[in-house]
């Protein structure tokens, strides 16, 4: 039975990954770490690299964009199944990390828009930023485990996502 969810899962992320895939259905590598703001886990509350985190160790990175109201249920059922993937047995020995990266407008700081000079659009920003971090925080809440050994690391970054990674900005998921 644990097995049947386990390859299910799987399937499942892989047929994401290659439905969501630009043009090739073939997987990719990492194209490198890069920072984005850890809401959960050991990093929590501050900017952390999370294929550094992940090391190689098995992992589901998902980036998305923050679904709008009402419409997040897909979402929360990929995450909670993932978490219940991750908590098998058949990663007691090693550890199956997921970590979904929000990519959001507003998660712009002075680190990654730092041309911003008005101080009323920097105040704007911050403010974004903070309402941001509580709504993700609510969105991390199911995941939350003993000693901040988050199997599911919540975290944003800017809505253009890492450099390296080209992601597709007309894409709501990228696996």
């Amino acid at each position: 039975m644990v097995r049947a969810k386990f390859v299910a899962v799987l399937a499942l992320i892989v047929s994401c990954s290659f439905s969501l895939a630009q043009n090739e259905a073939k997987p990719k590598f990492v194209p490198g770490p890069f920072e984005c703001f850890n809401i959960n886990g050991k990093a929590k509350g501050r900017p952390h690299c999370l294929v550094c985190k992940f090391a190689l160790n098995p992992v589901v990175l998902i980036f998305t964009k923050e679904p709008a109201a009402g419409k997040d249920g897909p979402l929360n059922d990929l995450l909670e199944q993932l978490d219940k993937l991750a908590a098998l047995p058949d990663f007691a020995e090693r550890d199956l990390s997921i970590g979904v990266v929000f990519l959001s407008p507003d998660a712009k700081d002075s680190t990654n828009n730092a041309e911003e000079e008005k101080s009323e659009e920097l105040l704007k920003e911050a403010i974004n930023r903070e309402m941001l971090r509580k709504r993700l925080e609510e969105r991390a809440k199911p995941f939350k485990k003993e000693n901040d050994a988050d199997r599911v690391i919540v975290a944003y970054y800017p809505l253009e996502g890492p450099k390296k990674y080209n992601i597709d900005p007309k894409m709501e998921q990228t696996i």
